[in-house]
């Protein structure tokens, strides 16, 4: 990961979660007196919904970063109570890196396995 503007001190992270729905609608006409079914179209419903919309910017860069440097290796995992984790580190040598949680505590860097969302 890596800042979008020179000098950041706050990145974020928006976890979205995406379902779709394949929706058959059949296409009916009277022919000859009778009602027939002429056609099926399927029909794709797409929704997304953010799953983390209060912690959008929880993770806090110190020094700040620059643009165009690579600064934080993530990994993301699911563990056994269906939570999203993520494994964060700065690679900024010296760092006082933190990611600040909704409650205000602030988790010092780096960070392995944080539950992040439940899914």
């Amino acid at each position: 990961m890596n800042a979008a503007c020179e000098a950041a001190t706050r990145l974020g992270l928006v976890v979205v979660e995406r379902s779709a729905m394949l929706r058959p609608e059949d296409v009916w006409e009277v022919v000859g007196g009778r009602l027939q079914r002429r056609d099926t179209i399927r029909r794709e419903d797409v929704s997304l919904r953010e799953l983390n919309p209060a912690d959008r910017e929880f993770i806090h860069a110190d020094p700040p970063c620059s643009v165009g440097a690579r600064r934080f290796i993530a990994g993301f995992g699911v563990d056994g109570n269906r939570r999203l984790t993520l494994s964060l580190k700065d690679l900024h040598e010296g760092n006082r890196s933190y990611v600040q949680l909704s409650g205000g505590e602030r988790l010092r860097l780096p960070l392995r396995d944080l539950p992040i969302v439940k899914l």
